[in-house]
């Protein structure tokens, strides 16, 4: 199996209705989805016994320098300050020949505004899926 290109990987929102390229976007990162075990020891069992359950619900991370005159950095915001978590179809696109689309739906569940200094003003988000991913090579 071929290693793939992470420059041009890019990130898509729908806006409006269209799956639009989330700019400025760096250090995409997935975390969470693990399985609980479940123990079904039988009282006479030498060993414990346990099964797979239901997985966790998935977050992916990133960064995007941040510009609040962009859309869909607006569309991200106001995701985030709604009343109620409303999930949205995302996109991840692979960069290579063979690029892969990893689709889901995600809410932004956190979206912190940070500012150095001399430097490019960031927001790290959190989206937090509420569907499994779906990958289409």
């Amino acid at each position: 199996m071929a290693a793939f290109a992470v420059a041009g990987t890019e990130l898509q929102m729908t806006v409006a209705s269209v799956l639009t390229r989330i700019p400025g976007v760096f250090g995409v990162s997935f975390s969470g989805g693990d399985r609980t075990d479940i123990d079904v020891t039988a009282i006479d069992d030498d060993d414990q016994v346990t099964v797979g359950g239901r997985r966790a619900a998935q977050e992916l991370s990133f960064g995007i320098y941040y510009d609040a005159a962009n859309n869909v950095h607006q569309a991200l915001l106001s995701n985030y300050n709604a009343a109620t978590a409303e999930a949205v179809v995302f996109n991840l696109v692979d960069s290579d020949a063979g690029a892969a689309v990893h689709a889901f739906s995600a809410y932004v569940k956190s979206l912190n505004h940070q500012r150095d200094v001399d430097g490019a003003g960031i927001a790290n988000i959190v989206l937090r899926l509420t569907t499994g991913i779906t990958t289409t090579p």
